[in-house]
């Protein structure tokens, strides 16, 4: 993603301000792997509940996710799957 494509994204889609767009954006050219991380955060729970989503079929409530999988803190999302998936 260009720098343009990027201001256009936070600006004009995710309703961010010109300077905190710039600020982010000079926060990724800087500081990536904090940004690999988010990535790789997202992708696991992502994954976790597309897996439970074809699992329990019909019986899947996002909101109930969501709620489950926040009641855990901030552990990371590999003990926090260990702990949904025993549960279900």
């Amino acid at each position: 993603m260009t720098k343009e494509q990027a201001m256009n994204l936070l600006v004009n889609e995710a309703f961010q301000q010109q300077a905190e767009a710039e600020g982010k954006w000079k926060r990724v050219s800087v500081t990536q792997v904090q940004l690999d991380c988010y990535f790789t955060g997202y992708t696991e729970i992502y994954d976790l509940r597309e897996d439970l989503k074809k699992s329990m079929g019909s019986k899947f409530n996002l909101k109930k996710f969501h709620e489950q999988f926040l009641s855990y803190g901030s552990a990371p999302v590999k003990y926090i799957k260990e702990l949904m998936l025993q549960k279900k």
